[in-house]
């Protein structure tokens, strides 16, 4: 407890104090009264760059024509079987006619593993979205080749290389 005085004497406390003996480790003893002011934080040290990796991830994409009379959804999925990253495309065709009508099922449903030279692309398009041109390729020539290749018009693998290509452009 601190006792206020009236005189100028230092304040005194109902507790003893030791006296000062330089060979303690504790700070010479002051006539100041102790206040709870915090001491100042100190900032942060910075930290060195930070890379991020990201382990697993799937986005998907909505895109529709002008016309509303057809619609991809392009996803993209990544996953990490021990030291192995694998990248795939979920790709839906939808079409139809009256536009006042929702639409049915898909026309094609396919899942196509990501060739390893384009997972950059792929990691690219799922942090920041696909590009105009990547978008009008999975709504165009994509999704052609997909519906040619289910009606059994193009062999799949070309029609699953033309949809990889989407992340090429």
């Amino acid at each position: 407890m601190v006792t206020k005085s009236t005189t100028n004497k230092p304040p005194t406390t109902n507790k003893p104090t030791a006296p000062n003996k330089s060979a303690t480790n504790q700070p010479p003893a002051t006539n100041k009264p102790a206040t709870n002011t915090p001491a100042k934080p100190t900032a942060p040290a910075k930290p060195a760059a930070v890379k991020s990796t990201i382990i697993a991830i799937k986005v998907h994409f909505e895109l529709n024509t002008p016309d509303k009379k057809r619609r991809v959804i392009f996803g993209l999925e990544k996953d990490t079987q021990g030291d192995k990253v694998i990248w795939k495309i979920n790709f839906q065709l939808l079409e139809r006619e009256d536009t006042s009508k929702p639409f049915s099922d898909p026309i094609v449903s396919i899942d196509i593993e990501v060739d390893k030279l384009l997972h950059p692309n792929a990691e690219k398009a799922a942090k920041d979205g696909l590009t105009p041109d990547q978008s009008a390729h999975a709504i165009g020539p994509a999704a052609d080749d997909q519906k040619a290749a289910k009606e059994g018009q193009l062999d799949q693998k070309d029609a699953d290389q033309t949809t990889q290509d989407t992340l090429a452009t």
